[in-house]
């Protein structure tokens, strides 16, 4: 065991088998790159609401299988879902102990002060967003009763403009009629807020329609891809010091070589200047050489506008069955950052990002725009009084 916790601080491997997605180089996680594609898959999957059926029927007709070489079953997939070394980070000494019976629940796990954990220890195949997304999401679904009587789609997003609080929803029973409200934590545990309830359909709506006028109108589209892309190169022109000092490093060998080439024309050849000039002409050969192949990996990476369709299509094919109001409601959680409510505004943040991996690195793209209405506006359009 000494041994063993030795290699966890140096954050070797430890035996056994390697996770689905790494293969293990000098005692080391890298990243396989044939088997990433499908932990991505799962993980983008459970993060949009899908069940664990839907994902094994996918991995299935995609012909994956699992590290052993198996069809996915759901213990697989929980398995995938809840280790953190997806998203960097090194474990060891997680699972329990086993009883005097021999026997081991692979669910249980010790407390933490008993583990080793190392934040970005191992290479991570999927963000730490994405990571916590996906278990956030197979959470609800797991304690979300399919009979349950009432299910408010923005619930976690909801924020109030008078005090700076969390909103949730309310059930309501007024003069004989039933209906439901979202309202601010403080108003309705403190009553230290002067918030006032709003009505939970017409809110919906109201976001709904926009967040679909918006990502559905075809003439956003290019303007979306366009942004995501801008961002994306942003991103990874910043992660890129290394060729951004290349550049200026030839700029520099340039001038240098200019210089010496006027002082052979002014003083004549020379075995030391000529030196020299070769020297400076192998720098600039190998920065070219760099930024030249940096370029072959990065300069055709981009969103495509089919990728955008496809991922908008998908939001629009769960709004289509009012019936999937779970799946809908953590796909709202994909586009909606905040919902700021107050007295006499309404005002909703959408987003949406994309992921491109590049030599195992990660770079992240959003795009985003608000919408905005008045309470009495909104509404209006519902014919209801605020109450």
């Amino acid at each position: 065991m000494k041994g063993l916790r030795e290699n966890a601080y140096k954050m070797q491997f430890n035996g056994g088998n390697a996770p689905l997605g790494y293969k293990i180089v000098d005692k080391h996680y890298e990243i396989d790159e044939a088997e990433a594609v499908i932990v991505r898959k799962i993980f983008t999957m459970a993060s949009e609401g899908y069940s664990y059926n839907d994902i094994i029927h996918e991995l299935n007709r995609c012909g994956y299988k699992t590290k052993t070489g198996k069809p996915f079953g759901k213990n697989s997939l929980y398995e995938i879902l809840k280790n953190p070394r997806y998203k960097g980070t090194y474990i060891f000494n997680r699972r329990a102990k086993r009883t005097s019976k021999n026997t081991r629940n692979n669910h249980k796990y010790k407390p933490e002060e008993e583990q080793i954990i190392i934040e970005d220890g191992v290479p991570a195949i999927v963000s730490k967003e994405l990571w916590e997304k996906a278990n956030a999401a197979r959470k609800y679904m797991a304690k979300t009763s399919t009979n349950a009587r009432h299910k408010y789609l923005l619930s976690g997003l909801l924020y109030c403009g008078e005090c700076g609080g969390k909103m949730h929803g309310n059930y309501r029973i007024r003069d004989s009629h039933n209906y439901t409200t979202y309202r601010c934590n403080k108003q309705a545990t403190r009553l230290d807020c002067k918030s006032r309830e709003i009505r939970a359909e017409p809110l919906e709506s109201f976001v709904i329609n926009a967040l679909c006028e918006h990502f559905f109108d075809p003439e956003n589209i290019d303007i979306i891809t366009d942004e995501l892309n801008r961002k994306l190169r942003v991103e990874m022109d910043a992660d890129r010091e290394e060729i951004k000092a290349a550049h200026y490093s030839i700029a520099g060998l340039k001038t240098a070589r200019n210089n010496l080439v006027d002082a052979i024309a002014e003083h004549g050849f020379s075995s030391i200047l000529s030196k020299k000039l070769k020297d400076i002409e192998e720098q600039i050969e190998r920065y070219e050489k760099m930024i030249s192949d940096d370029e072959g990996k990065t300069g055709g990476v981009r969103i495509t506008r089919e990728e955008v369709v496809q991922r908008i299509e998908k939001l629009r094919e769960c709004m289509k069955n009012p019936d999937n109001i779970d799946q809908t409601k953590i796909l709202l959680h994909q586009y909606i950052d905040r919902i700021e409510i107050n007295n006499t505004k309404i005002k909703v943040v959408f987003k949406t990002t994309f992921s491109v991996f590049i030599d195992d690195i990660e770079y992240v793209a959003s795009y985003g725009f608000e919408a905005e209405t008045t309470r009495r506006d909104m509404l209006a359009r519902w014919d209801v009084k605020e109450r």
